[in-house]
């Protein structure tokens, strides 16, 4: 159980740092 919820964290903290700067940036 703790390494899913470590994975799932992981893999939202990737999601945000890559959702940070396409967001920044006025497309």
């Amino acid at each position: 159980m703790n390494t899913s919820l470590r994975r799932i964290s992981n893999l939202v903290i990737c999601f945000s740092l890559k959702d940070l700067p396409w967001s920044k940036v006025p497309n």
